[in-house]
């Protein structure tokens, strides 16, 4: 079950916009980065050298602090403006920042995946504040030259 079947209509509303997950254009860089890494991968061609990433700066493209939404728009869901004591006993609010914190994961995830993808095709070009460690990278460069072998023996 996902987070979002849990939250009451202006939660859910809450959720969305604070994710981005309403938002087109975020949306659009999204899909954009998953188009990009399942061809490169499938088709072992480089990746474009100006990419959509890092997708968590656009994420977290607006500063929220420890207001659940941006002022301006708090007042439309009718929700608390700040964490406060009570927010945090909230049910409702356990599953927004649950659902928050795995969209960010989910994203964070994204990232990660364009740089092991840029690293597999043998790119050394960077995406500014994404690296995975460096026995990951290695990892994955020896899987992929075996499964590489494999086909070419084939």
């Amino acid at each position: 079950m996902s987070v979002i079947d849990h939250l009451d209509p202006k939660w859910s509303r809450a959720f969305l916009q604070r994710t981005r997950f309403v938002d087109s254009e975020f949306l659009g860089d999204v899909l954009a980065v998953i188009t990009m890494i399942s061809t490169s991968l499938r088709t072992g061609t480089p990746l474009p050298q100006i990419t959509p990433t890092p997708l968590l700066d656009r994420f977290w493209k607006e500063y929220h602090g420890i207001n659940i939404l941006r002022q301006e728009v708090a007042d439309e869901y009718g929700l608390p403006r700040t964490v406060t004591f009570e927010t945090l006993q909230n049910e409702q609010y356990m599953y927004f920042s649950v659902g928050v914190s795995r969209a960010n994961s989910i994203v964070s995830h994204l990232d990660r995946l364009m740089v092991a993808a840029k690293e597999l095709v043998g790119e050394q070009f960077h995406v500014d504040g994404v690296r995975l460690p460096p026995i990951v990278a290695k990892g994955l460069e020896d899987k992929l030259r075996a499964e590489t072998s494999d086909l070419n023996h084939v």
